[in-house]
């Protein structure tokens, strides 16, 4: 499905429907390369340290989005201004802007 002109509230709300499942997305890097990855939005195995460690640096930054992504066993954090492809239950959504 191809999106022209979705906010950032829309892209949000596209990723959450997964709703503990996989999915995958790719975005432009801030070096100007594409990345793909296979992600859930939390996974508590990655958290190390004593509680309460663990803050996300970005989390008041509305246009990031936060993924955990088992291939590197870590946290990354998209930008949804260059989100480009999302596919979230089986529906790939290409974002255009």
């Amino acid at each position: 499905m191809k999106c022209k002109g979705y906010t950032i509230e829309q892209k949000k709300a596209i990723l959450d429907q997964a709703k503990g499942q996989y999915f995958s997305c790719s975005w432009v890097k801030k070096d100007l390369t594409e990345r793909l990855a296979v992600c859930k939005k939390w996974q508590a195995k990655y958290l190390h340290g004593a509680v309460g460690e663990n803050k996300n640096p970005v989390a008041h930054i509305p246009y990031y989005y936060t993924i955990a992504e088992d291939a590197v066993e870590g946290y990354r954090n998209v930008d949804l201004r260059s989100l480009k492809r999302a596919r979230v239950n089986n529906v790939e959504y290409i974002f255009e802007d």
